[in-house]
């Protein structure tokens, strides 16, 4: 509850109802026709600092961070929740250079190998000063594609987003960003809109 962005917006503080709630919103939205994102993986809760401002550090052991961090999200991903959203924070004992959304051992290693997630990653926004102070702009689709990022979200700059765009242009076309990785990705979210229009059909 100390934290300054997530507060009394997370579901619990104590991890095993955290996911139990989890898997009753998912339910929830499901119903109605939406897909729910979990987010923030591999959770924000834990950290006093707002990654709006800067860059949130989380310094438990594995050990606890598995016990306390991914207790919600092992929950929900065996529900079926099939979006995540990373979090713009460092978690020292897995990874102590990159925050989650860029690095590889937790989104590939830990999400999709450890918890089986096969749905598609997305960033939270990438404006925010947690990445903009600490990770340069031009180096974002090269990291987001090695972590294994699938979608990356820029919120209110559009000229922001057409140089996101024409960077990862550029890295493929360098070979700085394999091709093949890009097409899976893409692949994923045509997927997954092609389920939002039959599931909105559906409750017409």
């Amino acid at each position: 509850l100390a934290n300054p962005i997530i507060g009394t917006r997370a579901l619990s503080d104590i991890p095993e109802w955290a996911g139990r709630m989890g898997k009753a919103v998912i339910a929830g939205i499901q119903e109605t026709g939406v897909f729910p994102v979990g987010k923030h993986f591999p959770g924000h809760g834990d950290t006093d600092r707002d990654s709006h401002l800067e860059l949130p550090y989380v310094n438990r052991d594995a050990d606890l961070l598995e016990k306390i961090e991914l207790e919600p999200f092992v929950q929900t991903v065996s529900h079926g929740v099939q979006v995540i959203m990373t979090a713009h924070v460092i978690y020292s004992a897995w990874d102590d250079q990159l925050p989650a959304t860029f690095s590889p051992f937790i989104l590939k290693n830990i999400l999709r190998e450890k918890l089986g997630f096969d749905g598609f990653v997305i960033t939270d926004d990438l404006e925010m000063k947690a990445v903009g102070e600490n990770i340069p702009f031009e180096s974002i689709p090269r990291l987001g594609s090695i972590a294994g990022v699938d979608l990356y979200l820029i919120c209110h700059d559009r000229k922001k987003t057409l140089s996101l765009q024409n960077q990862m242009i550029q890295d493929i076309e360098k070979g700085h960003i394999d091709k093949e990785q890009i097409k899976l990705s893409v692949q994923k979210i045509i997927d997954f809109k092609k389920q939002i229009r039959v599931s909105s059909h559906g409750k017409e």
